[in-house]
Parts: C-alpha cells; sequence; structure tokens
C-alpha cells in the first residue's frame, strides 16, 4: 500500500549551493584577513591569487543558482505535481499523467551515472540521480505504484455491470 504524499527530490543542487556559499564565505576571511593584516613578505602575486579565487568564486555562485532544482510530490493516486525552477522563482506544475524514464550517463571520471527524469508539462525535469541504477528503478517502481495503485491495496473495486448470459 503506497504512503501519500510520496516526495522525491534531487538533493545535488542544494548542496552544491551549500559548498558554493562556504567557499565565498572563507575567501571572504581570508581576503579580510590579508586586507586588515596585509599580505605575506616578499609575495607580490598575492593580490592576483586572491583576484582568481574570486574569480572562480563568483563563476561557481553564478552557476551553482542557475542550476534547477526539481522535487515530484504523489499525493494521491492519479495527483501528482512537481516543484521546479531556481531559488526564489520555483513553479508549481500539475502532471496529467506520469511519465518517469532513467537516464544512463557517466560522471567526470567516467563512472556510470544515472539519472531519474520526469516528463511534465514545461519539459523534462532531473527529479533525482544516483551513481546506483537499482536504487533508481526501485524508486521509479515505488512511485509509479503510488501513481497507480494496484486494486488490492484496500480501494474498492470499480462498479460497472457485467452482462448475464442470454439464457438458451
Amino acid at each position: 500500500m503506497a504512503t501519500y504524499p510520496l516526495v522525491v527530490r534531487n538533493p545535488v543542487p542544494g548542496l552544491q549551493r551549500a559548498f558554493v556559499l562556504l567557499w565565498v564565505q572563507v575567501l571572504l576571511l581570508v581576503t579580510w584577513s590579508a586586507g586588515r593584516t596585509g599580505p605575506p613578505d616578499g609575495t607580490k602575486w598575492w593580490p592576483l591569487i586572491l583576484l582568481l579565487f574570486w574569480i572562480v568564486g563568483l563563476f561557481a555562485l553564478r552557476r551553482a543558482f542557475d542550476a534547477e532544482a526539481g522535487q515530484l510530490r504523489i499525493e494521491a493516486p492519479r495527483q501528482a505535481r512537481v516543484r521546479r525552477g531556481r531559488p526564489f522563482a520555483r513553479r508549481d506544475e500539475t502532471l496529467p499523467r506520469l511519465d518517469l524514464t532513467i537516464v544512463d550517463t557517466d560522471d567526470g571520471d567516467g563512472t556510470p551515472y544515472f539519472h531519474l527524469i520526469v516528463g511534465t508539462p514545461g519539459g523534462l525535469l532531473l527529479v533525482r540521480e544516483s551513481h546506483r541504477r537499482a536504487y533508481l528503478e526501485a524508486l521509479k517502481a515505488r512511485a509509479e505504484r503510488a501513481w497507480s495503485p494496484a486494486r488490492n491495496d484496500g480501494a474498492p473495486p470499480p462498479r460497472h455491470r457485467t452482462p448475464s448470459p442470454p439464457n438458451p
């Protein structure tokens, strides 16, 4: 029996944002310390090195906050919606049908990496990613069961009349 709501979300964009914010905070601390005490003796390259770190930090900050985050929420049988978008610009979409797909990719090292993608009216949306395909297949099966549960889960059977056979 499916428990509702079933929520599938991708934590990777949030982790990327947290890491980049930590990077910029440490960079602020180093820059403040260097400005307060001055650069170490004999290092005329110190401001250029800091500038390089700032350029990388601001580029990473922009990229992390431009990444779209997605969440699939199945609230009841045949009732699902997705929340998608960048931070502070999220929008909800109701799904007319559940279209889940697992896409095989690889990470930067060549190791297999898998994406669970849902088709929405606004386009495809990545809702979960993992190195383990079996985990995503189980999550996909669980979401499909929650979307369209079997009739043996306690729901009443459909009401329709069956024609009686003709009398001979």
